[in-house]
């Protein structure tokens, strides 16, 4: 019947707190072999598996703002960026920091990417620019900022 899914979920919002949080396991996006100790490649690896995963289902974008807490998958990978900055020296309070930038970077990033380029892909097919070329860029400037404060 129509209200049983409500003997699983209190309410709207957990069901798709519920879907987000399945979709963000099945991305497995920490699920790969570059070492922690490595931290400026394992971020990479990450965020990049993060934002193809978002750009493979955009239908998920509209609830992103809304989803009311971290279920077990997107905890994962907060929980794994944290340690792996951790480890390389950083302090609780900037590894928050960082993972908070890299994790709306990165979701921003997917969102507007699609948007942006492929309604220019439609529009001004001369213009060939890749979606990940914002992606790089921006990973490639917060991760060159946070090897400043490595160092320092």
């Amino acid at each position: 019947t129509p209200m049983a899914i409500y003997r699983h979920f209190e309410d709207k919002s957990d069901l798709i707190d519920a879907v987000l949080d399945s979709f963000v396991q099945e991305q497995n996006i920490c699920g790969h072999s570059v070492p922690d100790k490595n931290w400026t490649k394992w971020l990479l690896t990450t965020y990049r598996n993060m934002y193809r995963g978002l750009q493979s289902m955009p239908s998920v974008y509209p609830y992103l703002s809304t989803a009311s807490r971290f279920g077990p998958g997107a905890s994962e990978v907060v929980e794994r960026t944290l340690e792996v900055l951790q480890r390389a020296g950083f302090s609780l309070k900037q590894a928050t920091e960082a993972a908070n930038a890299l994790n709306g970077f990165v979701i921003g990033c997917a969102i507007m990417d699609n948007a942006f380029y492929l309604n220019l892909a439609q529009n001004e097919p001369r213009i060939q620019l890749s979606p990940e070329h914002g992606l790089e860029s921006g990973l490639d400037l917060i991760i060159s900022a946070l090897q400043t404060k490595h160092k320092n």
